[in-house]
């Protein structure tokens, strides 16, 4: 492996570029090592190059430049490994939706070994201007994805992305309130008093005192619901496409308890229901999400309130963890952040307390504060 100095005169004047020869571990049909260059406009880049080639060629790893694939090569087996892995149709839509908008039109063109950590960096921040930060995010970690299924592969030595990061400026995370972001207490009871069938009222109280997500809602089956033993067992979920299938995490599969009135709400619906589906159509198969946020959800909300207040379906699970964490003497279950992340299917308590912890009741303490002060200032 060595560095050579070449020098040539144009019209502009002398140049100068340094180019790093060196041996591949593969054999030509003499026998003899395969030789490859790549050329540096200064010998400090080019040094580097050597260092980090020295140490890829040892270990078996290193792809020259010229037999590089591109980075849109590298997508097409990462979502050909996606879908042999069994993944869902609908996390595989969005996959392909996030290459065709985002990566390919920006770096698709780039060979692998071509790209440093700087340009994922301008690659990222690109992101960030003409994106959304969480939007930003959801892509960054797609070629994260990629280039490690790459280095897999073998097709690239490391990860260039795997240190990037979109960051999160928590002084402009809004934080969930009743009232703005999710129904109160009386709503809740006003929009369910509102809805415009059996079906739907059940559908409401499941998803209000149960916390189901949508997904969950369409694929619950009648089996799963123990109507003698007052609970809800989460075992399988509908995509978009109205597929079924088991829960996305383990933490998804979850036994949930409830009341006797959507007890006694869900009895009276399962005689009339037929099919093994509790919320689903006439020919059993799962409603589309889409029937459920206006069909139901906002339908009873016009009635209720002469207009749409909250729009996603999805506020009705952020008044069901408020409402599990609520105070009993408020009108809530008083359960804790632990109880409430295992009824919500949270894969960490970090994420149920990252969304709800600013909920929880906190306790008036001006008794304390002025026993406190009479102590510190007695005389």
């Amino acid at each position: 492996m060595s560095i050579v100095q070449r020098k040539w005169k144009t019209k502009d004047g002398v140049h100068t570029a340094y180019v790093v020869r060196y041996s591949l571990t593969e054999r030509d049909k003499r026998g003899k090592h395969k030789r490859a260059i790549k050329t540096f406009r200064t010998k400090k880049e080019a040094r580097e190059f050597e260092a980090s080639v020295r140490v890829d060629v040892a270990k078996g790893v290193h792809v020259p430049a010229s037999r590089s694939i591109t980075v849109a090569d590298a997508a097409l087996d990462w979502l050909n490994g996606v879908r042999a892995n069994g993944r869902e149709r609908t996390t595989i839509d969005v996959y392909e939706q996030q290459l065709r908008l985002h990566i390919v039109p920006r770096i698709g063109h780039v060979r692998l070994a071509e790209l440093s950590s700087p340009a994922v960096e301008r690659f990222r921040d690109g992101l960030v201007n003409d994106l959304s930060k969480p939007m930003a995010r959801r892509v960054l970690g797609s070629l994260k994805m990629l280039l490690k299924d790459a280095v897999r592969r073998g097709h690239v030595a490391f990860n260039a992305a795997a240190a990037s990061r979109v960051e999160t400026d928590a002084r402009q995370k809004r934080k969930l309130a009743a009232g703005r972001d999710f129904p109160t207490i009386p709503e809740v009871g006003r929009i369910i008093a509102a809805a415009p069938d059996d079906k739907a009222r059940a559908l409401l109280m499941v998803a209000a005192f149960a916390g189901l997500r949508s997904s969950e809602l369409r694929g619950l089956r009648w089996q799963d619901v123990n109507l003698e033993k007052l609970t809800i067992t989460v075992e399988q979920r509908a995509d978009r496409h109205r597929v079924l299938g088991a829960p996305k995490t383990a933490s998804g599969h979850r036994t949930i308890p409830i009341g006797p009135i959507l007890v006694n709400t869900l009895r009276l619906l399962k005689l009339s229901t037929t099919g093994e589906l509790v919320f689903g159509t006439q020919k059993g198969t799962p409603k589309h999400h889409n029937h459920l946020q206006f069909r139901y959800w906002h339908a009873a909300q016009i009635k209720a309130f002469g207009s749409v207040k909250y729009s996603g379906l999805h506020t009705l699970r952020h008044f069901a963890a408020s409402w599990m964490l609520h105070r009993r003497e408020d009108g809530g279950l008083g359960l804790s952040l632990k109880e409430t992340q295992t009824r919500l299917g949270h894969t960490t308590l970090a994420m149920t307390a990252d969304t709800y912890g600013h909920l929880l009741p906190t306790e008036d303490d001006s008794d304390k504060l002025a026993a406190a002060e009479r102590h510190l200032f007695a005389v």
